[in-house]
């Protein structure tokens, strides 16, 4: 059932070209939903707190630790904040 100018396919050409093209935006759809639930399960979730013993100066500490907590927010997607306590016994908590 094709007119002379059709072109015929063999081989399943088009079938197969329509599962890659399926195939493809699924996965795109899927990292999509993927990045969508990991920014907006960022957003919603409390920090989470680097707690660090109080061996030293509040401050020092604070400085010291900082760009730990930085990098983990990076590679963790989520905030994370450095928490010096005022004496050893408060971290056992």
């Amino acid at each position: 059932m094709t007119d002379k100018g059709s072109r015929i396919v063999t081989g399943g050409g088009w079938r197969a070209a329509r599962q890659a093209v399926t195939l493809h935006f699924r996965h795109f759809a899927t990292a999509l939903l993927l990045l969508l639930g990991v920014a907006s399960a960022s957003a919603q979730s409390p920090p989470l707190l680097l707690g660090v013993h109080p061996y030293l100066d509040h401050n020092e500490i604070r400085d010291r630790f900082s760009p730990l907590a930085d990098y983990l927010s990076r590679r963790l997607h989520r905030s994370v904040r450095v928490t010096v306590g005022q004496s050893y016994s408060e971290h056992s908590k």
